[in-house]
């Protein structure tokens, strides 16, 4: 794929064709005497060998651009791509990604914000009905404490929505998906992939008061599992979709060539600040959450949620019959 420029971008899986060739072209363009890479009439195999390493050297300066510093290879593409191969970066399979791939007035579209809507309704009357039926604990076993601990590090695990969110908006840029399917509106992309996070965070705040209001070893992760069954409402739709449960045109929507494709990375460099913020979040929700544990546990062990004073009715009864 050529970008705007027209200058080819090269991929990690094009670097053997690609010293291929360039070997193959230096190698007929050799003057008479230096012979063939493993040594010909008129030249010796070390000296032919020689020419083969310097014929990469320069191949390899040519493709990364080593000489300029910049750390960008031919068309500006990453060097990651010549360094390594790294993970494509493609349409997550989820209903939330119809949210942005399909019209507003379209089936698939609907099925995608009623999705949405459910699993953020879920999630809300679940943290609803934590916050008004269970009292803060005044103390836990140990046992309890150490899944409370426990049960924070699997949900940061488990959830799944906050990083994928990060991680389309930090590399896949706007041209990059314009470039691919013009039709598609990345301000849609971009309320998608924040649907995406604050689903997250509602989960990780049930998380948190499931948690708190804990006694029961087994009750912490019986309410994660489902939790994380509700979040996860996207995929299974999504999969039911590409099976025609839900009719041609779902399936049509969910097996698309968008989400087939690879999307070029955002360039190293770009938003570098913005790019070290997002990969900084995770762990400032593990800090989040962990410290907010941290103050539960102290607070609970000096008797902070103990009662302060003791209100005793007898009732008129007890009185009458005491004379």
């Amino acid at each position: 794929m050529d970008d705007e420029l027209g200058t080819p971008k090269i991929n990690s899986y094009d670097i053997p064709k690609l010293r291929a060739a360039v070997a193959t072209s230096k190698d007929s363009e050799a003057p008479p005497g230096r012979g063939e890479r493993g040594g010909g009439p008129t030249g010796s195999g070390e000296l032919a060998k020689g020419h083969a390493i310097e014929n990469d050297r320069e191949f390899f300066d040519e493709v990364t651009d080593e000489g300029n510093g910049e750390g960008v290879g031919v068309g500006g593409v990453d060097d990651s791509y010549v360094s390594g191969w790294q993970d494509p970066i493609t349409l997550p399979p989820s209903t939330h990604s119809l949210l942005f791939t399909e019209p507003v007035n379209s089936r698939p579209f609907a099925l995608a914000a009623a999705i949405l809507a459910m699993s953020f309704a879920c999630l809300a009357l679940a943290l609803s009905y934590e916050l008004s039926s269970y009292e803060m604990p005044v103390n836990v076993k140990s046992g309890v404490r150490g899944a409370q601990y426990l049960a924070i590090l699997v949900a940061l695990l488990m959830e799944e929505e906050i990083p994928t969110g990060l991680h389309l908006l930090r590399m896949i840029p706007r041209q990059s998906l314009i470039r691919e399917f013009p039709h598609m509106k990345y301000r849609k992309f971009t309320l998608s992939s924040v649907a995406r996070i604050l689903n997250g965070y509602l989960f990780l705040i049930n998380v948190m008061a499931v948690v708190t209001f804990a006694t029961v070893v087994l009750d912490i992760f019986y309410d994660m599992l489902a939790l994380q069954f509700v979040q996860q409402l996207d995929d299974i739709a999504f999969i039911l979709c590409k099976k025609d449960v839900f009719g041609k045109e779902m399936k049509r929507a969910c097996t698309a060539k968008c989400f087939r494709t690879e999307f070029d990375r955002q360039r190293r460099g770009k938003s570098r600040k913005i790019n070290i913020f997002l990969k900084a979040i995770y762990f400032v929700n593990l800090f989040a959450m962990l410290s907010w544990m941290v103050t539960l546990s102290i607070r609970q062990r000096v008797g902070y949620y103990q009662p302060q004073s003791i209100k005793v009715d007898f009732g008129d009864t007890i009185w009458e019959s005491a004379w």
